[in-house]
């Protein structure tokens, strides 16, 4: 019971959190790749952003999903896999953030 004066009281950090991004209603999956950048999907909104650097802002990579839930990325094709829970499929998608393209 919540009002019971016998209960421990919540569970608290004993570190201090360090906000990285925000703006991610439903973020669900996170993911590195090979370069670094930070994949991050929203199964509430059905995309999925990239951050390339720390400190730079989110860069949509891929949206128009139902439920982008977590993801994974492929590195030997350099490409997000991406499970679509509500449509009940799986995309892939180049893991090219617009304007941060790297060549090999």
């Amino acid at each position: 019971r919540l009002d019971d004066p016998n209960r421990p009281p919540p569970a608290t950090s004993i570190v201090e959190f360090q906000k990285v991004a925000d703006g991610f209603a439903g973020g669900d999956g996170l993911c590195f790749d090979a370069y670094g950048h930070l994949f991050i999907s929203s199964w509430g909104q059905g995309k999925v952003w990239c951050i390339p650097r720390p400190g730079e802002k989110a860069v949509l990579v891929a949206e128009g999903m139902q439920s982008a839930a977590d993801l994974c990325y492929d590195l030997a094709g350099k490409r997000l896999l991406i499970p679509d829970m509500k449509a009940g499929t799986v995309v892939s998608v180049p893991a090219q953030p617009p304007g941060w393209e790297v060549d090999d």
